[in-house]
Protein backbone atom coordinates (compact mmCIF):
# COMPACT_ATOMS: atom_id res chain seq x y z
CA UNK A 1 0.00 0.00 0.00
CA UNK A 2 2.76 2.48 0.88
CA UNK A 3 4.53 1.90 -2.44
CA UNK A 4 1.36 2.46 -4.46
CA UNK A 5 0.57 5.64 -2.51
CA UNK A 6 4.08 6.99 -3.13
CA UNK A 7 3.79 6.21 -6.85
CA UNK A 8 0.47 8.04 -7.02
CA UNK A 9 1.87 11.08 -5.22
CA UNK A 10 4.96 11.01 -7.42
CA UNK A 11 2.85 10.89 -10.58
CA UNK A 12 0.78 13.84 -9.38
CA UNK A 13 3.91 15.86 -8.63
CA UNK A 14 5.35 14.99 -12.05
CA UNK A 15 2.15 16.22 -13.73
CA UNK A 16 2.37 19.52 -11.84
CA UNK A 17 6.04 19.96 -12.71
CA UNK A 18 5.36 19.23 -16.39
CA UNK A 19 2.50 21.76 -16.42
CA UNK A 20 4.64 24.40 -14.70
CA UNK A 21 7.43 23.89 -17.23
CA UNK A 22 4.92 24.13 -20.09
CA UNK A 23 3.65 27.44 -18.69
CA UNK A 24 7.20 28.72 -18.25
CA UNK A 25 8.05 27.88 -21.86
CA UNK A 26 4.81 29.39 -23.15
CA UNK A 27 3.36 26.07 -24.33
CA UNK A 28 0.47 26.39 -21.88
CA UNK A 29 -1.31 29.65 -21.06
CA UNK A 30 -1.80 30.37 -17.36
CA UNK A 31 -5.44 31.16 -16.53
CA UNK A 32 -5.23 31.86 -12.80
CA UNK A 33 -3.19 33.01 -9.85
CA UNK A 34 -3.23 29.55 -8.22
CA UNK A 35 -0.60 28.44 -10.75
CA UNK A 36 1.81 31.04 -9.39
CA UNK A 37 1.48 29.89 -5.77
CA UNK A 38 4.54 28.41 -4.09
CA UNK A 39 3.77 25.37 -1.95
Amino acid sequence: WVVADNLRKGAALNAIQIAEEGIRRGWIESKGEILNAKF
